[in-house]
Formats: C-alpha cells, sequence, structure tokens
C-alpha cells in the first residue's frame, strides 16, 4: 500500500510542515493519504505527489505476479468462501 505522507498535529513533521508552509491549505485536514495530498513543496505539488502515488499503485498492483496472486486468492475456495461470510456478515446484521 502506497500514501502521501500527511503531517499529523502533534508530531515533530507537522511542526516543520507548518514552519516550512508544506500545508496546502496552510493547516492539517483529514484526508485519505492513499488518495490525496495536504503538503506541497518546492519541487513537488500537491498535485505531483498525487500522480507519483498513482503511477506508484499502478506499477505495483499491474504486474503479472501480483494480478495472478490476486486472482488465485478471489478463486481459491477458502478465499472465496471467507470472503462471502464477511459479505454476508456485512450485510445481514
Amino acid at each position: 500500500m502506497f500514501s502521501v505522507v500527511s503531517p499529523f498535529p502533534g508530531t515533530k513533521y507537522y511542526e516543520i510542515a507548518k514552519k516550512e508552509g508544506y500545508l496546502v491549505e496552510g493547516e492539517y485536514h483529514p484526508t485519505s493519504v492513499q488518495h490525496s495530498a495536504i503538503t506541497s513543496y518546492k519541487n513537488f505539488s500537491s498535485k505531483d505527489l498525487e500522480k507519483l502515488l498513482w503511477q506508484a499503485n499502478v506499477a505495483f498492483y499491474l504486474r503479472p505476479d501480483v494480478i495472478a496472486r490476486n486472482l488465485w486468492r478471489l478463486f481459491h475456495p477458502r478465499s472465496a468462501y471467507a470472503a462471502l461470510a464477511a459479505f454476508k456478515e456485512k450485510i445481514i446484521r
């Protein structure tokens, strides 16, 4: 799993990001770090970071061995049973 680093309040990185002006909106706001960036740097804008994140995910998850492994898990009887049981648990509650 890839994500963009997010400066959480109370951390040293937050202090640095705040001081250096890395926070896009000037303050922290919750976001999905697996999809979007709230920071921007001198050489990388938030959009650049999001594009790099997308490229990393595509490069990793579209590798033939990863696709084959996930297909195996999807169609393996034990995995299929576990997926159905989880689905049933979510729906029938």
